[in-house]
């Protein structure tokens, strides 16, 4: 009964090892993700891109006011997030 026991007792510490490797893996992905999407979202040239867009959606869209304001309030936003952090 004590082979049993040992064996399932090694099993679950080995699972749970594995289970803490896994998530120590996930966090580091994670934290490389967001790294990268700052670096790319606090770049002049994506700001202006996404800029250039929004205003190209709002002049051609049938309400472009409503167009227009929702293209700025996105830049603003985004250039007050990549500069604030």
């Amino acid at each position: 009964m004590t082979l049993l026991l040992n064996s399932a007792f090694e099993e679950i510490r080995e699972k749970e090892e594995a289970y803490q490797a896994q998530k120590q893996c996930a966090a580091a992905a994670a934290t490389h993700a967001k790294n990268n999407t700052k670096l790319i979202m606090g770049n002049p040239s994506t700001l202006g891109a996404f800029f250039a867009a929004g205003a190209y959606k709002g002049a051609t869209s049938s309400s472009p006011k409503h167009q227009r304001k929702r293209a700025i309030i996105t830049f603003v936003r985004t250039a007050l997030t990549s500069i604030l952090q």
